[in-house]
């Protein structure tokens, strides 16, 4: 996917924009609070529905406003025109258009915009629970088996239903009816993990490749399936005081996780803050190269503040990284010298951003920075 252009209404501190580019690479520099993870947010928004900075999509509306939206024209991976659209109104509501036709589900979006996100917040993939690292393989998963996010709901509704009746209940649950749930829920995850089962070597492999290629030490990754032996009726059985006395599930593939360490100790517990982002990068960059290798599918990298914790030579490897895919990125930080490619014949749009208004700059000028085109506030 390539975006042309990203059209932004009563976005927080955004009342409205239009970004036009035809460049390969946008760089957009400010101040702190100008509006330029907002521009990374509205793409976000277009391919998820959520905000990747908030849990609450009526506080990013712009005050006074009923409602934001967010629209992009683009070219898809076999050259063909699209667009997609996404508003949201304080009630909740939310409308979207793909190719100008409504659609209510956001997970059409999420199959048809891809993007990636590298900010601040995505050391969590590391350092944060194993639901963090469950996200990223489910992410994998739903681009390349068409039929595990179908799989995957029926076997959370069903987790949730387990769980609730644990919860509710405990020693004094009805042994026939746990029973009959217990054949739904082992029923399900077998489907969920047949399904990861068939990808996680070869997804494995290849995440080894990019912590290879992108930082210099020896990290082992693996995966914890989230039960030890069979997932069977036996296994529930064994647990069956255990999981009475929490109100949970013990085992199932929502205890599964990604396991990274270095000389058998966590990863995160040996790394300095800088090798840690940059292994954070390798794991999003090796995430995407899959899901392209799979599906021919193209994501558009949102990079927040990649200066944070990055020198210029670790910065190189993502541009370079990402450059070597032909993929399109939108990149922020505050100052611009720390954000422009080392490499120049990475093709480079650069704009400016102060209090929500953007304004395309030409680095090339005399002046060293001169405006082309500046789009105003309404």
């Amino acid at each position: 996917m390539r975006i042309k252009s990203l059209k932004v209404n009563d976005l927080r501190n955004i009342k409205h924009f239009c970004l036009n580019t035809d460049k390969v690479f946008n760089i957009i520099y400010g101040e702190n609070g100008s509006g330029k993870t907002t521009v990374l947010e509205a793409l976000h928004i277009l391919s998820t529905g959520k905000s990747f900075r908030s849990s609450k999509p009526e506080t990013i509306i712009s005050y006074g406003k009923k409602q934001f939206s967010v629209f992009v024209s683009s070219v898809d991976h076999n050259l063909k025109e699209r667009s997609f659209g996404i508003a949201r109104q304080q009630s909740g509501e939310v409308n979207i258009k793909i190719d100008t036709v409504p659609s209510k589900r956001i997970s059409d979006l999420a199959l048809n915009v891809l993007v990636q996100v590298i900010s601040p917040d995505s050391i969590s993939l590391l350092v944060g629970g194993p639901s963090e690292r469950r996200k990223y393989l489910d992410y994998i998963m739903f681009h390349v088996e068409p039929s595990y996010y179908k799989s995957w709901q029926e076997y959370k509704k069903i987790l949730q239903q387990r769980n609730n009746l644990l919860k509710t209940y405990g020693y004094r649950v009805n042994p026939k009816q746990l029973e009959a749930w217990d054949k739904q829920f082992i029923d399900k995850a077998l489907i969920v993990i047949t399904l990861l089962q068939v990808q996680i070597e070869s997804i494995l492999s290849h995440i080894k490749i990019y912590i290879k290629k992108m930082i210099n030490l020896d990290i082992d990754i693996s995966y914890a399936q989230g039960f030890q032996g069979e997932l069977n009726l036996s296994a529930l059985e064994k647990l069956r005081s255990k999981e009475l006395a929490s109100g949970s599930s013990q085992i199932g593939p929502h205890k599964s996780d990604l396991l990274l360490t270095v000389q058998g100790q966590p990863a995160d517990k040996l790394l300095s803050r800088g090798q840690s982002k940059l292994l954070v990068c390798a794991l999003i960059l090796a995430q995407a190269s899959y899901v392209y290798k799979k599906t021919q599918k193209k994501p558009v990298f949102l990079l927040d503040d990649l200066p944070s914790e990055l020198d210029e030579n670790a910065r190189e490897k993502v541009y370079q990284a990402i450059k070597s895919m032909d993929l399109q990125a939108f990149v922020t930080g505050i100052e611009l010298n720390q954000l422009l490619p080392r490499d120049k014949s990475i093709q480079s749009s650069v704009f400016s951003i102060a209090n929500g208004c953007l304004e395309e700059c030409d680095i090339n000028s005399t002046d060293g920075l001169k405006s082309l085109s500046a789009l105003f506030v309404d």
